[in-house]
């Protein structure tokens, strides 16, 4: 960028500082997110601090505009949407990467869904019959909360038996991802911003970051309700599940079932 637009740019940064509590680290996400706009004030002489209100509002509104209600029907659809995709490839049994929704006939690259920020899903399949466990499943966001990483191995000697878990574990495994989209995309309170030079635990106290405990409530929330089972049953077999992954002790399952069962109710309510 030029020296001129540089110092435009910098200035917008500063002043959304204030109005995020002086968090420089989620001002400067949030700029970058809007870069177009902050180019396009910049070409049309507009005043930075025109601009910055203009995002502090934006980021305002939507943190206000949070709601349980608003929030489940906001999200239902996409996860029911893609899931159902997923669940599609899965049975087909074909060991692959798919990129979602680009291989799927359409024109799109990405999902796009209102109050949600564009995404698009990497969905790698593989079948392997040494597996011990009847799957493992695991997600993640990458390219700054743009792509969703979604892993299944799976045993095919278990297939279509652990078809049910599977399809449940998509979708708390999506929705948590979704969470972290939207938390990357400038959609959340800066209290639950994840910022990259924040070191990854790799204990207990990953599930107790700030960014991750939205996350994990909203995507057990999921698998809560399409499957009627209390609260405390889900978040435990969860962790039981996919203890290859995370190589947890009893005793720590334990004590993040109640600590996140806690967070979620505090949420939720109950």
């Amino acid at each position: 960028m030029s020296a001129e637009f540089e110092d435009y740019f910098y200035q917008v940064e500063s002043l959304l500082s204030d109005c995020v509590g002086g968090n420089d680290n989620y001002a400067l996400k949030l700029v970058h997110n809007n870069y177009f706009r902050v180019k396009a004030g910049f070409y049309e002489d507009e005043n930075p601090e025109d601009i910055s209100k203009e995002l502090c509002m934006t980021v305002n509104e939507s943190v206000l505009k949070k709601s349980i209600l608003n929030e489940g029907s906001k999200t239902d659809l996409p996860v029911r949407t893609i899931v159902r995709q997923m669940t599609d490839l899965v049975k087909t049994k074909i060991d692959d990467t798919f990129y979602l929704p680009e291989e799927l006939g359409g024109d799109d690259m990405e999902y796009y869904f209102p109050g949600l920020p564009s995404f698009s899903i990497e969905f790698k399949v593989e079948w392997d019959p040494t597996l011990e466990q009847e799957y493992l499943l695991d997600g993640r966001t990458v390219d700054e909360g743009d792509v969703i990483e979604i892993e299944l191995n799976a045993n095919p000697s278990f297939f279509p038996g652990s078809l049910y878990d599977i399809i449940g574990d998509l979708n708390e495994t999506l929705r948590h991802e979704i969470e972290h989209v939207m938390q990357d995309a400038g959609y959340r309170s800066p209290d639950e911003i994840r910022m990259d030079d924040e070191p990854t635990p790799t204990d207990k106290t990953y599930y107790m970051q700030k960014h991750e405990i939205p996350a994990e409530i909203k995507g057990f929330r999921r698998l809560v309700r399409l499957r009627k089972q209390p609260v405390e049953y889900v978040i435990k077999s969860w962790f039981e599940r996919n203890k290859p992954l995370h190589n947890l002790p009893d005793e720590e399952i334990e004590e993040l079932t109640t600590f996140l069962t806690k967070k979620y109710k505090e949420y939720y309510g109950g």
